[in-house]
């Protein structure tokens, strides 16, 4: 059952959209919808499914505002716990790091 209410989904979904960083059809597609589902998303009766809001829901907590980059000692505790990162010498190199 998701926890994100139809008015917080618009608003973060109507915040990505006027930052320029993705479309409603993008945003749709990313959390694995149908590309029109959200045409309708930033009208005041939109009334999402369940199930829409579950995946935008999943979508938002995995696009979240976190940084990109992680500190050492985040690393550390990736690496202590048995995950995979990636490590690179300069964020500004693109294509270039080691799969760890």
């Amino acid at each position: 059952m998701s926890t994100l209410s139809p008015q917080s989904a618009r608003e973060r979904i109507e915040q990505l959209i006027q930052t320029g960083v993705t479309s409603r059809a993008g945003i749709a597609r990313a959390a694995g919808l149908h590309a029109n589902s959200l045409r309708d998303c930033l009208e005041p009766d939109w009334n999402p499914t369940a199930e829409t809001l579950g995946k935008l829901e999943t979508f938002f907590l995995a696009h979240d505002d976190r940084p990109v980059l992680a500190t050492i000692e985040e690393i550390i505790d990736e690496a202590r716990n048995g995950r995979m990162f990636v490590l690179v010498e300069d964020e500004d190199r693109e294509n270039e790091g080691d799969l760890v």
